[in-house]
């Protein structure tokens, strides 16, 4: 066995169904919700990139959005920066969201990205930086860029390095955390790009990465205690100071954090959340209510004949989109 393999993903993703003579099954229901999200996400990426990607990007920064204004709805977006830097003759990048939380500016950057399966598996720091560059890199430039653009047109709210937190925000999680600790793993050729972005505008261990369901926990928690999100980075740069208090993954640290202010209920799951799930209840309810008055103004024979139809319809159709989905 390769040692890269010890990190792949499970083949059960691919696979959530078991085939089975008395009918579908699975082998644990978090592996169906996971497999089957995959599965839907794989197909309309796959069915039409370029379409996805462009919807899926505006939908991916209004939900960042829709998190931040729950939270702090006095944040600035990029036309308002935009707009900041027109008044003062300055163009250039920058970043999609930016909050004031007390003596502190914040920096958000939404990239609807997800780790190529190899980039998670592989230990070779070449291979890494060539397939992040495209997202992590740029997020980085943009928010280096958009501090020294702030410097440039003497910015009023602007406060000095001590006090500049920021994170770019994934779709999933690429279990890097901070600039400081991937620049540290990159090494000094792979990395200059990022030094350089960043230099005298930003602590590179204030610089976060964190995938979507990860900054919604922190922001939660924070509502709940009526904290900021620089207060649970500053969290999370204190804890990595020594390995004894240091983590391995992000949710350990949002879980020790949500324990720290005494934010006890579930922290995974916001209103937005919850009201998603509601609506989907109720349709899920009206769905079965109207397939049992199907079935009921059904006779035996006819019933059966029709079920075996959709049973194997469904089964035809599910082979042809996925292959491998059923074993």
């Amino acid at each position: 066995m390769f040692k890269y393999e010890y990190f792949c993903e499970p083949a059960s993703l691919q696979r959530p169904f078991l085939f089975l003579p008395k009918g579908l099954s699975t082998p644990h229901s978090y592996v169906l919700s996971k497999g089957v999200c995959e599965f839907v996400l794989r197909r309309l990426k796959s069915s039409d990139p370029e379409r996805f990607k462009n919807k899926f990007t505006v939908a991916f920064e209004e939900y960042v959005s829709d998190i931040l204004k729950n939270l702090n709805p006095s944040m600035l977006r990029e036309t308002e920066i935009q707009a900041i830097y027109a008044s003062k003759n300055v163009s250039g990048k920058c970043v999609d969201f930016l909050l004031h939380e007390g003596n502190n500016i914040f920096l958000i950057d939404a990239k609807c990205a997800e780790p190529q399966p190899n980039v998670l598996s592989s230990d070779n720091p070449l291979h890494i930086a060539d397939r992040i560059k495209e997202n992590m890199l740029k997020g980085v430039q943009q928010v280096g860029e958009t501090i020294k653009n702030l410097e440039k047109l003497d910015y009023a709210n602007l406060p000095d390095i001590d006090h500049r937190y920021s994170v770019i925000v994934t779709h999933q999680d690429f279990y890097i955390r901070n600039l400081s600790k991937l620049t540290a793993y990159l090494g000094e050729d792979k990395s200059r790009k990022y030094n350089d972005s960043t230099s005298g505008s930003i602590k590179q261990e204030k610089l976060m990465f964190i995938s979507i369901d990860h900054f919604e926990a922190v922001a939660i928690i924070c509502k709940a205690a009526n904290r900021s999100i620089s207060d649970f980075i500053s969290f999370v740069v204190d804890a990595e100071k020594s390995h004894i208090t240091e983590c391995f993954a992000m949710i350990q640290y949002i879980e020790k954090y949500a324990k720290s202010v005494g934010v006890k209920r579930s922290f995974r799951e916001s209103s937005h959340l919850r009201s998603s799930l509601e609506s989907g209840r109720e349709n899920l309810g009206h769905a079965l209510n109207t397939s049992k008055n199907y079935w009921r103004n059904k006779n035996s024979d006819e019933g059966i004949r029709a079920f075996i139809r959709a049973y194997h319809e469904l089964k035809s159709e599910l082979l042809k989109a996925q292959p491998n989905l059923l074993v």
